[in-house]
C-alpha cells in the first residue's frame, strides 16, 4: 500500500505524486497542472474503480457526484449513485501529474491498462485519453442485446408523446440549401430495401396480425377521413405529392408485375368474389352519382 497525505480538499495524495508534483512546481511553477486521478470506495481503499483527468481536483469530485445524484452518465455514474445511496462518498487519489495535455493523455492511459492489468474492476468505459469519448466506439453484441430487451415492448405515454409532438411542431425548418446538401451526401450511397420489401420473414410465418378480423369503428373513420381532407386540404401538400408523381412511368416489368399480381387475385375463387363485390359497389355508387348529377342539371 503507497503511503497518501490528506491535503487541504481531502483529496488523498501519493508519495510518488507529491514529489513528481514538487519536481513539476520547481521546473516551471507559472505552468497549469494536470492531474490524472483515481476514485475508490471507502470500504475497499485498496480497489480503484475509476481513472479520469482534470485541472480541478475537488470541483471534478463534486461534480462526479452531482452527476450521480441527477442520474446522468455512464455506469461510472450508477457505481457513485450506488456508494451514496449506502451512505458513502468515493475518496479522490492522485496517481500522476503532467505539464501538457499529450502527457496527462499517456499517464492516463498508462493508469488505466495497469490497473485492469492488476485486476481493478474499473468503470473507464474507455482505455484513456482526452475527452474519454466513445465515439466510434464499437457496441459489443451482448451490450446490443441488453438494450434491446430494455427498451422492448415500452410504449411512451401519452403526455411524452405529446411533448414530442410539441417540439417537432415548432422545430426550425431545414433550409433548401440544407436539403441540398442533404441530397448531395446521400447521393450514390446504396439503401437497403425495407424490411416489406424483402420478402416473406421467417420469424412472422404463422403469426395473426393484430388487427385480423378487426373493423374500425364509426369514430375511428371519422377521424381517419378528417386527417385526410385537412391533409388534402393543404395546397404544399397536395404540391408535394404532385410534384413527387410527375413524370413518373412505370417500368413494363411493373405494368406486367401488376397484371399477373391482379390475374390471380381474379382467379382465386375466394378473393375474386370479394373483387367482384367491391367492384359492383363501385358501379353502383358511380351511377347513383351520375344520375344525382343529371337530375340536378335537368332541375336547373
Amino acid at each position: 500500500m503507497r503511503s497518501v497525505a490528506a491535503g487541504r480538499t481531502g483529496v488523498s495524495v501519493p508519495a510518488e505524486a507529491r514529489t513528481a508534483k514538487a519536481r513539476l512546481m520547481a521546473s516551471s511553477p507559472a505552468i497549469n497542472q494536470f492531474t490524472v486521478y483515481g476514485l475508490y470506495d471507502p470500504a475497499e481503499p485498496d480497489h480503484c474503480r475509476y481513472v479520469g483527468q482534470t485541472k480541478r481536483l475537488k470541483a471534478r469530485l463534486l461534480r462526479h457526484i452531482r452527476m450521480a445524484k441527477a442520474g446522468e452518465g455512464p455506469y461510472k455514474s450508477a457505481w457513485i449513485g450506488s456508494l451514496l445511496r449506502e451512505g458513502r462518498t468515493p475518496v479522490c487519489r492522485v496517481l500522476a501529474h503532467a505539464v501538457t495535455q499529450a502527457d496527462l493523455d499517456a499517464n492516463e492511459r498508462t493508469w488505466i491498462n495497469r490497473l485492469r492489468e492488476e485486476g481493478h474492476r474499473l468503470t473507464n468505459l474507455t482505455d484513456g485519453g482526452f475527452g474519454g469519448t466513445v465515439k466510434g466506439r464499437p457496441m459489443a453484441d451482448a451490450t446490443k442485446a441488453k438494450l434491446r430487451a430494455a427498451h422492448l415492448g415500452k410504449r411512451l405515454s401519452v403526455e411524452h408523446r405529446a411533448k414530442l409532438s410539441e417540439a417537432a411542431r415548432h422545430r426550425k425548418p431545414i433550409s433548401a440549401a440544407t436539403r441540398a446538401r442533404l441530397s448531395e451526401a446521400q447521393r450514390g450511397i446504396p439503401k437497403p430495401k425495407p424490411a416489406r420489401c424483402r420478402g416473406p420473414r421467417p420469424d412472422l410465418m404463422g403469426r395473426v396480425p393484430w388487427n385480423k378480423g378487426r373493423r374500425m369503428s364509426l369514430e375511428e373513420r371519422e377521424r381517419n377521413r378528417q386527417s385526410q381532407l385537412k391533409r388534402w386540404a393543404d395546397p404544399m401538400q397536395r404540391a408535394r405529392m404532385s410534384d413527387a408523381h410527375r413524370g413518373k412511368r412505370q417500368s413494363e416489368e411493373t405494368k406486367r408485375k401488376h397484371a399477373d399480381a391482379l390475374r390471380r387475385a381474379w382467379l382465386d375463387p375466394e378473393r375474386g368474389q370479394r373483387l367482384r363485390a367491391g367492384h359492383a359497389k363501385r358501379v353502383a355508387r358511380l351511377r347513383a352519382s351520375q344520375q344525382t348529377h343529371q337530375e340536378m342539371r335537368d332541375g336547373v
